[in-house]
């Protein structure tokens, strides 16, 4: 099984929903990986891939993402019954694993379901399915896009587990979060502050 790639990007092809990137590796064999519209390369940039193969009766494909937590997210989207791998890495490329965390943590299916070619049900089953499982993995760390928004609150997670909150009182925090974030930029610090105040 091939898990990690690291090689030059000689072609990038853009679908509706994902990208097609071909890889060459340094022994001279090419790889084409199937990843996240959200994920930037240029031809000819050095690029590393945690990779997953999915194989079916008619093909084999190689999906490539930038850590592992992101893989790990795509392996429970795609475990969701009738959840193919086209729509899990569709779902990755409208969302950020942050943005689908605070999704699914508040159950929002109806902004899942704007993902092209998802449809309510399908949200809807991805939610259930997942809310609580992906409360176990708490902010996934590493993002696509690790901006300072996104950084912040996998830091207010992880600081709020430490003293000792977790299930609903956690969800709440982090909702409370936020929202207060919207629109602003707080650090790490202010934010823990403002969300144990409000409470």
């Amino acid at each position: 099984m091939i898990s990690y790639l690291q090689g030059k990007i000689l072609h990038i092809k853009s679908e509706d929903r994902y990208q097609e990137v071909d890889v060459l590796l340094g022994n001279g064999i090419g790889y084409r990986v199937v990843t996240s519209k959200l994920l930037r390369f240029v031809v000819g940039q050095e690029a590393i891939f945690h990779t997953l193969m999915v194989v079916r009766e008619d093909s084999q494909t190689l999906y490539g993402f930038k850590t592992l937590e992101e893989r790990d997210l795509f392996e429970m989207l795609i475990s969701v019954s009738g959840i193919g791998p086209k729509s899990g890495i569709s779902i990755l490329s409208v969302f950020t694993p942050s943005q689908l965390y605070m999704v699914l943590l508040s159950e929002d299916f109806k902004t899942l379901s704007k993902v092209p070619g998802l449809g309510q049900k399908s949200a809807q089953k991805i939610v259930i399915e997942l809310k609580n499982k992906i409360d176990d993995m708490g902010i996934i760390a590493g993002e696509v896009t690790s901006g300072q928004k996104d950084e912040v609150m996998h830091d207010l997670n992880n600081a709020l587990r430490s003293l000792g909150f977790s299930g609903e009182p956690l969800k709440e925090y982090l909702r409370s979060a936020q929202k207060l974030m919207e629109g602003k930029e707080y650090s790490i610090e202010e934010v823990l502050k403002l969300v144990l105040k409000s409470e």
